[in-house]
């Protein structure tokens, strides 16, 4: 069995085959608006925003579980 660390870039676990295809698939995309991955990255982030209405000096945890999509934008 491989013990490689599944962070570690030899797992392969973000490779586009692996991970990220995920996030660029289709599957949970609504057809009636197809949004591309930074669309729908910037969609998202939006609604965060616009619920949690977080303040100049508020922070946020971002609870890793992927690559940073959202944390980035």
């Amino acid at each position: 069995m491989n013990n490689t660390p599944w962070w570690h870039p030899a797992y392969k676990f973000f490779d586009p085959d692996f991970y990220l295809k995920g996030d660029f698939s289709k599957e949970g995309f609504s057809y009636i608006l197809p949004l591309n991955n930074e669309e729908r990255t910037k969609r998202e982030v939006d609604f965060v925003i616009k619920y949690l209405k977080p303040k100049n000096n508020d922070k946020i945890l971002d609870c890793p579980c992927g690559y940073g999509r959202h944390a980035l934008e």
